[in-house]
């Protein structure tokens, strides 16, 4: 975000570190290594589909690992897409964008 930094004050930065966009498959790595092995996946989680539908940086993908995790464990189960959904439709909201993913075969 470049763009919304004032020259001057860029002119005193020391070092820029730039965090390119991360593309599809850079996206499913991310999301294969966000959730502990140990993590209770539910067999629909589909790490391809959600690399295609969840166009977010790392950070932003954490942080739906995480939100759906707690609202498994709310539900008292297994994360699954429906809680994926749930959660990437919440970050979008914070990002204040709108977003609607469909589910694959199988997902609620």
């Amino acid at each position: 975000m470049r763009d919304h930094i004032d020259d001057a004050f860029v002119r005193r930065i020391q070092a820029i570190v730039e965090f390119p966009f991360p593309d599809e498959s850079e996206r499913q790595r991310i999301w294969q290594v966000i959730f502990p092995p140990e993590a209770p996946l539910a067999e629909d989680v589909d790490f391809g589909f959600l690399a295609r539908e969840v166009k977010l940086a790392g950070g932003n993908i954490k942080n739906i690992g995480l939100a759906a995790a707690f609202y498994a464990a709310s539900d008292g189960m297994e994360i699954g897409m429906a809680h994926l959904k749930k959660a990437a439709a919440r970050e979008h909201q914070k990002l204040g964008r709108t977003w609607q993913m469909n589910l694959p075969s199988g997902g609620a």
